[in-house]
């Protein structure tokens, strides 16, 4: 009980004001000044005390010098004294005969240096704890911010769970992804699934906004992904498409939640490949006789009108082709061609240049405009290869490489 009567008493005590002579000479003078601020403490929310300086006294709440602390006469304790005061905000009034600069007149009349002296130093002890207080909200937004940036990276690991840890191979198909956050999460979500023994599947996605809700909208869209039938028979591109249209407005339940996407269906026997696209950008195939078709949208948004229909686009590939899959954030890193002209700047690339080196062009331009501090969004591409498959050694010798795992590179703010 003792205990808590203490607490209560500490709480409520004023301010204290600890009054020293800055030499020999001054302590007359100060001690007439504590006595005359103690004697007005009744209309002042502070607690006089006079004292000598003293190594390691303990820190009052506001400080009094009389005398030029910085004269010749002062004592080496007080200069000491006062570096560890303000090293610790606390507000020093200094009075000397005269006054000038930081110093109040000691020789004014003595009920005016009472008010004088206990007004200023009112008035930076009022300035100390307002910046105290911004030191301290400046510490929390810092503590604030690195937590922040540890649960992002947290939510990129995540993230990078749910995407394929390999491509599927075939001795008639390879595939590469290029896979880049603007920032440490990405609203862009890919799939690349070997269904059975002769198909293929490909899924790209791209969730309307930016953030973290993007990349939870983009990983819930994997997850309802579904690209086979009960019994293991791939299921149709629109179909895929409808199933997670519905999926997306039953989950949104009135939240603005959309997103574009594509999904590509191949028969690695034949060569037919199927395609659907929910407003996404277009998939292009490139020809090995350097011919260039794009394939549009076959339906709306996904997450937009319920029952949408998705129509397909059925295109018979010959070895040697190439399809490129990629999400918008591709026209933002080639977009001095505008949105048109990009198609073309991406084709005339992707036909000189196999997957790898392509991306590391697609790399070098995102981090030569300055990535995500230029507004640049996420990164998707997939480039997927059919004809026979030639073995690592002789692409290098023709200048490119195959690379039939996927290409995932993080943002440089998630350190990847």
């Amino acid at each position: 009980m003792q205990h808590g009567k203490e607490e209560t008493t500490s709480a409520v005590d004023p301010p204290e004001v600890v009054v020293l002579a800055g030499s020999r000479a001054h302590r007359p003078a100060a001690t007439e000044l504590a006595e005359d601020l103690a004697a007005s403490a009744g209309a002042t929310p502070w607690r006089i005390r006079l004292a000598l300086p003293t190594p390691g006294q303990p820190c009052p709440d506001g400080l009094i010098v009389v005398g030029d602390p910085l004269d010749g006469a002062a004592d080496p304790t007080l200069v000491a004294i006062l570096e560890d005061f303000e090293n610790a905000s606390i507000p020093v009034v200094c009075l000397r005969s005269g006054g000038g600069g930081r110093f109040l007149d000691l020789d004014m009349p003595r009920s005016a240096r009472v008010a004088a002296a206990m007004c200023l130093l009112e008035s930076l002890r009022r300035s100390a704890v307002r910046f105290d207080e911004s030191r301290r909200r400046g510490h929390r937004a810092v503590e604030t911010l690195r937590r922040h940036e540890f649960e992002l990276q947290e939510a990129a690991s995540l993230q990078r769970e749910f995407l394929p840890r390999h491509l599927p191979r075939g001795d008639r198909f390879d595939c590469s992804v290029l896979w880049r956050p603007s920032k440490h999460v990405s609203g862009d979500i890919y799939d690349v699934a070997r269904l059975g023994r002769r198909h293929v599947g490909l899924f790209i996605a791209d969730a309307v906004g930016h953030g973290v809700s993007a990349a939870i909208l983009a990983m819930g869209l994997l997850r309802r992904l579904n690209l086979t039938t009960v019994d293991g028979t791939p299921m149709q591109p629109a179909e895929v498409l409808g199933h997670l249209n519905g999926a997306l407005l039953q989950r949104s339940a009135g939240a603005t939640w959309f997103a574009t996407a594509a999904y590509a269906l191949l028969d690695v026997e034949t060569g037919r490949l199927q395609a659907a696209s929910a407003g996404h950008p277009p998939i292009v195939v490139l020809r090995s006789n350097g011919t260039r078709e794009r394939f549009g949208a076959t339906g709306g948004l996904l997450g937009i009108f319920e029952g949408e229909r998705y129509a397909e686009h059925d295109v018979a590939l010959r070895d040697g082709d190439r399809v490129l899959l990629h999400t918008d954030g591709v026209e933002t890193v080639l977009d001095d061609d505008g949105p048109e002209g990009y198609i073309e700047h991406l084709t005339s690339m992707a036909s000189t240049r196999r997957a790898p080196a392509l991306f590391a062009d697609l790399i070098s331009r995102i981090e030569a405009s300055g990535g995500c501090a230029a507004g640049l969004d996420d990164v998707t591409l997939i480039d997927l290869g059919f004809g026979p498959i030639v073995s690592n050694e002789e692409a290098a010798a023709s200048g490119g490489g195959v690379s039939r795992d996927v290409r995932d590179v993080g943002s440089p703010a998630s350190g990847s």
